[in-house]
């Protein structure tokens, strides 16, 4: 049975710095020295390990928060997962933008619609979800977006610096704007504002 394999050529090619593809450098690992091995993968742990370091830290610096609001914390690896997996599918234009962001609100809606159902989250931390997964959405695909476009300018191979950039930045800053969001609501209430309007309107 023949198989094309073409396209997956032409997939692996963009990833490269050149535009071109060498199958001896993605495949085969044999003729390539451990040490090289080490050095081109062993740069970017050390990457992600700062990365982890600093989300760390984001968390620390809203501790007060999370400690008044412990369901904040329910919601971190979402977050986080969300930015990532949204950072990875790099968006060309704004229309595929713009539909990420769609996108984000839907889930936004779906996770805020089932917090209410979770006798464990307030309303107003299902808010803070509901609006934080957008905004991640859109800021992790422009971030992404402008790490690789900066690595083909700077003449670096995207495939080895977007991902680990792209990850380890999307979820430190998405921690940022979560718990930036959250503060807006909670700590200023703006929230119990809503509420309040929303109430005297009704009555």
């Amino acid at each position: 049975m023949y198989i094309d394999q073409e396209p997956e050529a032409e997939e692996l090619a963009a990833f490269s710095s050149d535009g071109e593809y060498d199958e001896e450098s993605f495949l085969d690992y044999s003729t390539i020295g451990i040490g090289t091995i080490v050095r081109n993968r062993g740069k970017w742990l050390l990457v992600f390990c700062a990365g982890l370091v600093l989300a760390a830290l984001v968390i620390e610096n809203y501790e007060t928060l999370i400690a008044s609001h412990v369901e904040l914390s329910f919601f971190v690896p979402l977050i986080m997962g969300h930015g990532g997996n949204t950072g990875s599918q790099t968006v060309s234009n704004v229309i595929s933008c713009i539909l990420v962001f769609c996108a984000g609100g839907l889930i936004g809606l779906l996770i805020f619609g089932m917090s209410l159902l979770w006798d464990k989250v307030s309303p107003d931390v299902a808010l803070v979800v509901a609006i934080s997964l957008p905004m991640v959405s859109l800021w992790s695909n422009g971030l992404a977006a402008f790490i690789t476009m900066a690595s083909s300018k700077l003449k670096l191979d995207p495939a080895m610096t977007s991902g680990p950039l792209v990850t380890t930045l999307v979820d430190t800053t998405g921690l940022m704007l979560y718990f930036l969001i959250a503060k807006v609501i909670i700590q200023d209430e703006l929230y119990a504002h809503v509420v309040s309007s929303a109430n005297t309107l009704l009555s």
